[in-house]
């Protein structure tokens, strides 16, 4: 058996982003909305994305703490990799670059909470996530050893869901460290 390839080509991709925010200030609190897009096209598989984002953040009055809620649907960009399909014809595989295959995308909501603290004379921070994304579109891949063999095709769907905890800050004075658990 054998894998052979010839593949020439040119692609372009074009990028962009606008985000802009406001803040208002009232009797319970400073609120930051912030929203944004994201767009992207890609002429290999002539793909528009669109990716908009938004989130609000309440930094209650006289509080250590600040509340995020953020949502917005997400496309990962492809790898040249994740687009390569290889097939088996007559016992030879053959790899073709697949240009049916879309970007993976995500739906997400996330909860986020911050609390800053002083500590041994030094700030810290302390971070708490909670999340759920819903993902379609995935390419699945196979590892063997050292190899990894992307599928070349959308084909599967799945979710993520968790938390994440974080404590920023100078554990060493003059040094920021972190430790987490997700």
């Amino acid at each position: 058996k054998s894998l052979n390839a010839d593949v020439v080509g040119f692609s372009h991709l074009m990028l962009g982003f606008a985000q802009d925010s406001y803040t208002l200030r009232t009797a319970s609190g400073r609120y930051v909305f912030l929203g944004g897009l994201r767009f992207s096209y890609w002429d290999f598989n002539d793909q528009l994305t669109l990716s908009p984002r938004a989130s609000i953040a309440w930094f209650p009055p006289k509080s250590s703490w600040t509340f995020r809620l953020a949502t917005g649907i997400y496309h990962q960009a492809l790898l040249f990799k994740e687009v390569k399909k290889v097939v088996l014809e007559e016992g030879n595989y053959i790899t073709y670059l697949n240009r049916d295959v879309k970007s993976p995308r995500s739906a997400q909501i996330i909860f986020a909470s911050d609390y800053y603290f002083k500590k041994w004379g030094r700030p810290f921070k302390l971070t708490g996530e909670l999340y759920y994304k819903y993902i379609d579109r995935i390419i699945p891949y196979q590892v063997d050893n050292m190899k990894v063999t992307y599928r070349g095709e959308n084909c599967a769907d799945g979710f993520a869901f968790g938390g994440d905890v974080k404590l920023f800050g100078e554990f060493v004075p003059g040094t920021d460290s972190w430790v987490s658990v997700s």
